[in-house]
């Protein structure tokens, strides 16, 4: 193929985009080591890429994969194009190694203000910050509040990421700007904050993400050099959010802001996983929160899965040609037991609605667990005889109610096989049983171990387990309250309330709380009767029925 770029008249514009593949990712060969390994490989071709460039004269280019992680690589492309063009670079989320980069020549291309071209969407292009927080008129020409309104007034939450160097909220407000980075951040000794939630407050949000935490404060000199910038900016955001009556998710969080929450009640919880689009692009395993919700866990907050498909394929997708949710199960079960938002991501008429609802009530309350799942520390430990390689993913939670504790056993992608004793959960001995094999329920105690396999537990599955303590009447009459066996949480205290072993007397009562008119079906192990499938009735002016076993029967009333 050949090019004479050199008789294209004046009053065009030449475009080239080039992926320069960066050698952190390139190999070698199928099996060889990566080409970043190899300097004098990767600076030869890069050499010849920028030849080629030089050659062609062009006005803008695009270069795909940029490595950001390498100062040679960096200074070879500027120290050969630079004197002619401008360079402009933004890194991929993530902390990924590359990212893009954009030339352009400065003699050739003169920019004029994006406001003068009345493009108000997303903010600077090269920054790819928020200018002005309202919704797009392209996708909303009626904005949120009417939304809001045709949803019959359902809460809403919305996403904000980092602010643009030429933000429209500067002109009214104190923002610290940094023109190299092409960000901005509002200092907040003004009402800036106090106005744009009573706007959002008004559009029917109850919640407020911030996302690109940590692009917001690596990437922006003012926080690099400030040491209090970064920690106004975060009160400030959370005293406006507790006046108004708003909520607060953190996302893309460094362990400096989840700290910061210790000081901002309206930080209700924050995302513990990596981008969901890297999880259908094969690029990780996104689901596996079990290390980092215990951080977020042990500060306050509930952890966020992050979105997720329901459906395993949908067509049109933005990701990779035929991009895939090989176990959409998982994911849903996750964000139940995360005891954060449960977040389908799904594309219009492509929700299995059969699966999400496993995670709530009718209306969409949340049956959760009390803490969120994570790993059982046996797998943490295992990490340092295993060169740091997690040996699967087996995590577990609880629910308490009045006393009683019930267990969730959770397991996918093992590695090696595992026996789990009540001690390793921190449970006392009692019954155990399986979510696909609901009425198979056996002894779980120091003698009884669970055992978790990688032939059943593998990537492609999951196993889940729920554990009730034995209660025993003065009768000898045992049971096990196993709970909800059509909800990944069996047990939840939105929906069991009470407990009440009446030892000496023979009986329990146990109080369920639900709609008006729902029915909840609920399992029992009774030593006289074996598996009992209760149909608990919520009366017409009631959201309580009770649940009474005794030495010979187990029913709801």
């Amino acid at each position: 193929m050949s090019s004479n770029l050199s008789n294209v008249k004046n009053d065009t514009l030449s475009v080239c985009t080039f992926n320069v593949l960066a050698p952190c990712y390139k190999r070698l060969s199928s099996e060889n080591d990566r080409e970043s390994l190899h300097e004098s490989l990767w600076h030869r071709r890069h050499s010849s890429i920028i030849n080629l460039l030089q050659s062609l004269e062009i006005d803008l280019i695009c270069l795909q994969e940029f490595w950001f992680k390498n100062s040679l690589f960096i200074q070879l492309y500027k120290a050969n194009l630079s004197p002619k063009y401008s360079f402009y670079t933004l890194q991929r989320t993530g902390f990924l190694d590359d990212g893009l980069a954009i030339l352009i020549d400065s003699n050739r291309v003169k920019f004029l203000d994006r406001y003068d071209m009345k493009l108000h969407d997303i903010g600077n292009r090269m920054g790819d910050g928020v200018s002005q927080w309202t919704a797009r008129p392209d996708i909303f020409p009626d904005g949120l509040q009417t939304v809001h309104r045709r949803l019959e007034n359902i809460s809403l939450a919305a996403h904000n990421r980092y602010w643009a160097y030429d933000t429209v909220y500067k002109q009214n407000y104190s923002f610290v700007l940094d023109e190299s980075n092409k960000k901005a951040l509002p200092i907040g000794n003004d009402s800036f904050w106090i106005d744009l939630f009573t706007q959002a407050h008004d559009w029917g949000l109850i919640l407020y993400e911030q996302d690109w935490l940590d692009r917001q404060t690596i990437d922006f000199l003012p926080t690099r050099t400030d040491i209090n910038i970064g920690h106004q900016w975060l009160m400030s955001m959370g005293s406006a959010a507790d006046k108004i009556g708003l909520n607060i998710q953190y996302c893309m969080s460094l362990p400096r802001h989840i700290l910061s929450a210790l000081q901002i009640p309206r930080v209700t919880q924050a995302r513990a996983s990596t981008d969901y689009a890297f999880h259908l692009d094969g690029k990780a395993q996104q689901w596996t929160i079990g290390i980092s919700s215990m951080f977020v866990d042990a500060i306050g907050l509930a952890p966020f899965k992050d979105v997720f498909w329901s459906t395993s394929l949908q067509p049109g997708s933005p990701y990779k040609p035929n991009a895939e949710e090989v176990l959409p199960l998982r994911e849903i079960l996750i964000a139940t037991l995360s005891t954060g938002p449960v977040s389908p991501g799904d594309a219009i008429n492509y929700t299995n609605t059969q699966h999400i609802m496993k995670c709530c009530r009718g209306d969409g309350l949340i049956l959760k667990p009390d803490q969120p799942l994570t790993m059982i520390n046996r797998l943490v430990s295992d990490w340092a005889f295993y060169e740091g390689v997690s040996q699967g993913e087996l995590y577990s939670t609880k629910t308490n109610i009045h006393g009683q504790v019930f267990y969730t056993i959770f397991a996918s992608a093992m590695k090696q096989d595992y026996l789990v004793y009540p001690s390793m959960i921190g449970a006392q001995p009692g019954v155990i049983w399986s979510y696909d094999n609901p009425t198979a329920v056996s002894t779980f105690d120091g003698d009884h171990p669970l055992n978790v396999s990688t032939a059943k537990c593998h990537d492609l599955s999951i196993c889940l387990w729920y554990v009730s303590p034995l209660i025993i009447f003065s009768s000898s009459t045992k049971y096990a309250l196993l709970g909800e066996w059509n909800k990944w949480t069996a047990i939840s205290s939105q929906r069991i309330i009470g407990i009440d072993n009446f030892i000496g007397s023979n009986f329990a009562l146990i109080t369920v709380y639900g709609l008006v008119s729902e029915v909840v079906p609920i399992l029992v192990f009774h030593s006289n009767l074996s598996i009992v499938n209760v149909t608990c009735r919520m009366h017409p002016d009631e959201v309580e029925a009770q649940l009474v076993i005794d030495d010979h029967r187990a029913g709801c009333y």
